[in-house]
């Protein structure tokens, strides 16, 4: 059932018994799949009477979360997951348009941004400000560019609001809605006891680094390599294919009032700590490990692990260098192994 079908949707919604027929089809053991779930929730109840008393099997998507899914197995996910397809593309292609399948398959710039400036349109019409009832439109417009602009540093309520000419409150909710439409996430800052006084404030992230571009208004612009934006873009994927690979770990960051930062802390269900930072830059110095250095001092039983692309090896022996596909696979990995 496919329900991007919005006749379909309408004869569902119309003609109860309709659903009855399609489920009289199925046999125990065998499988439904329903795209988009979400837009037949009333008939939730009746799936679940299927699952358990016809004993069929469903696999289903949703652009929300189930408020019932005591009978579901809940998987999120927004892209192609890298470590798939890695071989077939390159970082620099999948910062600058993402990982939205279909966009994926897509051969020219022309037609990757096309179809991202669509999809982008289309998703906040539809997912964001249809189903929210957004009263303050103006704002929202003005606030997209801004978060993705501001994605991956500390939230600043008020200073958004004031550029905006609104309230923090409205900030805090248009932030809400973005985390509870799986368009984005937060990152809390890590809890872990450090002799430095750190800042609090979650980071934002969003779900997919094309999505985020086309927000920015930055899909057209020249992509290079060892620039600030790289930098922004690569630390934002491997942070962002992490949280949706949900690995159940414990993912937060560090940044002290002194600026000194880590991207990225993993606390593994054996208590283990991995603190990482990301590094986009094609030639690794002695500055890109002053930070894992300066924390880890304060952490010493955490595994210290630079993230890059980059070719060579450390001369640092108490820092670890990963590519991010090593990463992905470390993780996974090891808790297999938990």
């Amino acid at each position: 059932m496919d329900l991007d079908d919005p006749l379909l949707v309408r004869e569902l919604l119309n003609k109860p018994d309709f659903l009855n027929e399609v489920l009289s089809e199925v046999q125990a053991g065998e499988w439904l799949t329903i795209n988009r779930i979400d837009r037949i929730m009333k008939y939730l109840p009746r799936l679940i009477d299927a699952i358990e008393n016809q004993k069929i099997l469903i696999a289903a998507t949703s652009g929300c979360e189930l408020t019932n899914n005591s009978r579901f197995k809940i998987i999120y996910t927004s892209g192609l997951d890298y470590l798939k397809i890695k071989d077939t593309t390159d970082i620099a292609t999948i910062l600058q348009y993402g990982l939205l399948p279909k966009n994926f398959n897509l051969k020219s710039s022309v037609e990757k941004i096309r179809y991202l400036k669509t999809y982008v349109e289309n998703y906040i019409q539809d997912e964001l400000i249809e189903k929210s009832k957004i009263r303050n439109l103006v704002a929202f417009h003005l606030f997209l560019p801004l978060a993705a602009e501001s994605a991956g540093t500390k939230l600043n309520f008020t200073r958004l609001a004031q550029q905006i000419g609104v309230d923090y409150k409205t900030i805090q909710n248009f932030y809400e809605l973005l985390a509870e439409s799986r368009t984005g996430f937060y990152l809390q800052s890590s809890d872990l006891k450090l002799r430095k006084v750190q800042i609090l404030s979650p980071r934002f992230y969003f779900f997919d680094s094309g999505f985020m571009r086309s927000l920015d208004n930055k899909l057209s612009d020249k992509f290079l390599e060892n620039t600030a934006e790289y930098q922004k873009y690569y630390k934002h994927w491997c942070i962002s294919e992490i949280y949706k690979k949900n690995l159940d770990l414990k993912l937060s960051y560090i940044e002290t009032k002194d600026k000194v930062a880590i991207d990225l802390v993993v606390e593994m269900p054996n208590q283990e700590i991995y603190l990482i930072c990301f590094e986009g830059a094609q030639k690794i110095i002695p500055a890109h490990l002053k930070n894992l250095k300066s924390i880890g001092k304060d952490l010493p039983q955490a595994r210290l692990i630079l993230v890059s692309e980059a070719l060579g090896e450390l001369n640092d022996q108490s820092i670890q260098k990963l590519s991010a596909a090593e990463l992905f696979n470390s993780l996974i990995e090891n808790l297999v192994l938990l």
